[in-house]
């Protein structure tokens, strides 16, 4: 599953129902991929890239809690 920036139109409410059902989506499904530009909303997942342009190439980090 590929969520692509699809919270940005949510109130803090709507984010907090859609991260936990995304949490649970994450025990039935082998990957739950969710592109957020919104700092909170992405730190609330254990297992997280953070991507960047350097140059002509794109650079991606792991960040795990």
């Amino acid at each position: 599953l590929v969520i692509d920036e699809g919270f940005g139109s949510l109130d803090q409410w709507g984010r907090e129902e859609m991260r936990a059902e995304l949490l649970n989506l994450g025990t039935e499904l082998r990957r739950v991929i969710v592109v957020s530009h919104q700092q909170d909303f992405a730190e609330s997942f254990s297992h997280r890239y953070h991507i960047t342009r350097e140059r002509h190439e794109s650079r991606a980090v792991l960040q795990s809690d």
